[in-house]
C-alpha cells in the first residue's frame, strides 16, 4: 500500500482522516495528559513522563499500520528539571531547558523566544533577495511569521494569545516552570 504522490493537495486531509482515530485512542487511554495536539504527522504531547513514554510505544507500535512511521531522532522531549536518566532511546533529543518549539512557534524564556524569531526573521530577510516584494506581501505566513510584521514580535493577534495562554498553562502547570514572563504584555 502506498501514500498519495508529494504534493497531492488531498495528502493533508487523507492523512488527518487516517490519524484521527489513533490521535482519539491516545486521549482515550491517557486521560490524564495535560495536551495531546496535532497537526499532520507533528504531535505534541504534554505529561507525566511514564505516560509520554507509553504515547511514543504506542506511536512506534501502532503508528505504522496507518502510515506514522516515527523517526526517533527527530522526536525532541522537554522538561525544566530533567531526571539523570529516562525512558526514552537516546536517540530523541532532549531540548534545552530554556524553551522549545511547538507547531514552529516557540514558548520559552523571553531570550529563547527572541532569538528565534530573529533567525526567522534573517531567514525572511535573505528571501527577500530572491522573491519580489509583493509576492511576499501575497503569503500570509513565511516560516511560520508575519512578513510584513516590523521586529516587535510579541505583537501577537488575540487569537494566538490565547492559543499560546492555552498551549502555555499546562507546560507550566506540568514543568513547573513559569512560562507567564514569556507571554507578551
Amino acid at each position: 500500500m502506498a501514500g498519495v504522490q508529494q504534493g497531492d493537495p488531498l495528502g493533508p486531509l487523507l492523512f488527518s482522516l487516517v490519524l484521527q482515530p489513533l490521535a482519539e485512542k491516545i486521549r482515550r487511554e491517557f486521560p490524564k495528559l495535560d495536551l495531546s495536539v496535532w497537526y499532520l504527522d507533528d504531535g505534541t504531547i504534554v505529561g507525566d513522563v511514564q505516560d509520554v513514554f507509553k504515547v511514543f510505544e504506542l506511536l512506534r507500535s501502532e503508528g505504522p499500520a496507518v502510515g506514522l512511521h516515527l523517526n526517533v531522532a527527530k522526536n525532541e522531549i522537554w522538561w525544566p528539571s530533567r531526571p539523570e536518566s529516562d525512558p526514552f532511546p537516546a536517540k530523541v533529543e532532549r531540548v534545552s531547558n530554556c524553551g522549545v518549539k511547538l507547531l514552529g512557534a516557540p514558548i520559552g524564556t523571553k531570550e529563547f523566544t527572541t532569538e528565534f524569531v530573529s533567525k526567522k526573521l534573517n531567514v525572511a530577510a535573505s528571501w527577500r533577495r530572491w522573491i519580489c516584494a509583493d509576492r511576499v506581501r501575497a503569503v500570509p505566513r513565511l516560516f511560520g511569521l508575519q512578513q510584513d510584521q516590523p521586529s516587535p514580535a510579541y505583537e501577537y493577534p488575540c487569537g494566538a494569545e490565547r492559543r499560546d495562554q492555552a498551549v502555555r498553562r499546562p507546560l507550566s502547570r506540568h514543568s513547573g516552570a513559569d512560562l507567564a514572563c514569556a507571554m507578551p504584555g
